[in-house]
């Protein structure tokens, strides 16, 4: 087998010198680093363009220059000298044209007429095409294969041979040397020849700079859908973040309660379940009074002895007025409001212990909530249904200023899930409660579905000011040291982070104190995204 390493040597002497015209020591470009293929940008009139040379033909992008939004629906029409082109929309705010004369080294200025809508816009651009490196010495193409495999070949069987190694080794070694193979199958040259391959995909992938900016390609921006705003600082309302829950309106909601102890019965429509929207005045339960067992047997005693002395009463009256001729109508008077008298008290005793009552709803409304179930037994007071109507709700909240309700112009109220509503401050109390002052707001309808004690947070705007950037809250991010701080559109495909203090607007808008001195352009949609990228 030693006949293998002199070979293996031999075979591997030409093919290193002659591997593209450079030493292996060189470390390869980083990613974010590596050239681009030949680009351009131009703007005017609300208009950013770039365009960018690849494979004999000019892929365009046009955005609006403040939103970074395509622009569909343009014409564009490219003129370099004597050469003219117009562009074909191959998708939203893409477009497409033949590179021709362009696609030659050199230095091409260029006039683009753009227009679209009521636009007619002429941008000016320069396009550097560099020149190609010349091919390197290298053995001919139609002997790399053969040479390759002479060479696989060799490596298997000296891999095979040595006692000391691992016959699997050899499948791991292959993989190794055939990128190289591959790399000396293309035409034998230089790397500079080659860079396409390396600018299609510096062109296509998102990259972190060295710098903590991003590259990111248009396709990319598209992808993740990537909007700015441009800024400038402005006197804004200063607010106050305020933590609150909801309640229901006291004017548009009720309980219905026990009124004494008993068992329950269902209503002549059932129980009503969980949201079931109920009329004011409709039966949802009826009641059967229960009593102690002491007190049952001593009204059942009283009305025992109260039938008893009306049954005295009704034979008393009978016999007067059989003898009506000899008895004064005074007499029969009195023995008949006895009798009367004995039947209501009757009918009283007897409606404690039997009669059933009707458990009506005082509002009209949806029931948020229920205990109530059928023969099952409640003391007075107990509550058995809410009814609230969803339109009309409350916020509950807490502020540890006691002056803070005077200088409250409006406020907003900030869900769980994001979303955002008006609201009015209805008032402020004038107890303490856990050593804050309570505010009550009203939610304006229309309102969402809300759940009565649901966490919200209101933003009560002050008649205080402050100087800032009034931004949407979600282009402001979290940087890797927990500082905050926004994206900033430097070109078509850069962007870099800039640290900002905030403070809070409302429940959609924070405000932006230091770190922008106006014109930037902020990333307002999708900055969450670009922290991201790696």
């Amino acid at each position: 087998m030693r006949i293998f390493l002199p070979l293996l040597l031999a075979l591997w002497a030409p093919v290193l010198p002659a591997h593209e015209g450079h030493d292996h020591g060189d470390a390869a470009p980083a990613l974010p680093t590596a050239p681009l293929a030949p680009r351009f940008e131009a703007h005017g009139s609300g208009l950013e363009l770039l365009g960018r040379l690849h494979d004999g033909a000019l892929t365009l992008w046009l955005d609006a220059w403040d939103s970074n939004a395509p622009v569909s629906g343009a014409t564009l029409v490219l003129e370099s000298g004597a050469w003219s082109v117009e562009a074909t929309e191959t998708g939203p705010g893409s477009y497409r044209a033949e590179a021709g004369p362009l696609a030659q080294a050199g230095t091409h200025n260029l006039m683009i007429f753009v227009h679209v809508g009521d636009v007619d816009e002429v941008l000016i651009a320069t396009l550097e095409v560099a020149q190609a490196a010349e091919t390197g010495t290298a053995a001919p193409t139609w002997l790399w294969p053969g040479v390759t495999a002479l060479l696989l070949l060799a490596t298997l069987a000296l891999l095979a041979g040595r006692r000391h190694l691992n016959r699997a080794a050899a499948p791991a070694v292959l993989l190794l040397l055939l990128p190289l193979a591959d790399g000396h199958a293309h035409e034998g040259h230089t790397h500079a020849a080659a860079e396409p391959l390396n600018i299609v995909a510096a062109d296509a992938l998102p990259a972190r700079l060295p710098d903590g900016g991003l590259f990111l390609p248009k396709p990319s921006q598209r992808l993740l859908d990537i909007r700015t705003l441009p800024v400038q600082p402005a006197a804004l309302a200063r607010s106050v973040e305020l933590m609150g829950h909801v309640i229901p309106d006291p004017n548009a909601s009720g309980t219905v309660q026990a009124p004494r102890a008993g068992r329950l019965l269902a209503g002549p429509d059932g129980l009503p379940h969980l949201g079931q929207g109920v009329r004011q005045g409709q039966m949802l339960a009826r009641l059967v009074p229960l009593a102690a067992a002491i007190d049952h047997g001593e009204k059942e005693a009283q009305l025992a002895e109260i039938k008893g002395e009306l049954e005295v009463a009704e034979r008393q009256l009978i016999r007067l007025q059989q003898l009506r001729d000899s008895v004064t109508e005074k007499e029969l008077d009195a023995a008949a409001v006895a009798v009367s008298s004995l039947q209501r008290r009757r009918d009283a005793v007897a409606a404690g212990l039997y009669r059933e009552e009707a458990l009506t709803a005082p509002i009209a409304g949806v029931v948020s909530h229920t205990t109530a179930r059928v023969g099952g037994v409640v003391a007075a007071g107990d509550t058995l249904f809410e009814i609230v109507q969803p339109q009309r709700l409350w916020v509950d909240a807490l502020a540890y200023e006691p002056a803070l309700a005077t200088r409250i112009l409006d406020a907003s109220v900030r869900l769980a899930s994001g979303a955002v509503l008006p609201a009015r401050l209805l008032g402020a109390g004038t107890r303490l409660r856990q050593q804050a002052v309570p505010l009550q707001f009203e939610l304006q309808p229309p309102l969402p579905p809300l759940a009565v004690d649901e966490k919200v947070t209101v933003f009560a705007r002050l008649s205080d000011t402050l100087q800032g950037v009034a931004l949407p809250r979600e282009a402001v991010t979290r940087g890797p040291g927990g500082e905050w701080r926004v994206w900033l559109k430097q070109s078509a495909e850069h962007f870099t982070p800039q640290r900002v203090s905030i403070e809070a607007l409302d429940g959609a808008r924070i405000a932006i104190t230091s770190g922008l001195g106006g014109g930037e352009r902020v990333v307002v949609r999708g900055a969450s995204l670009l922290e991201q990228i790696r």
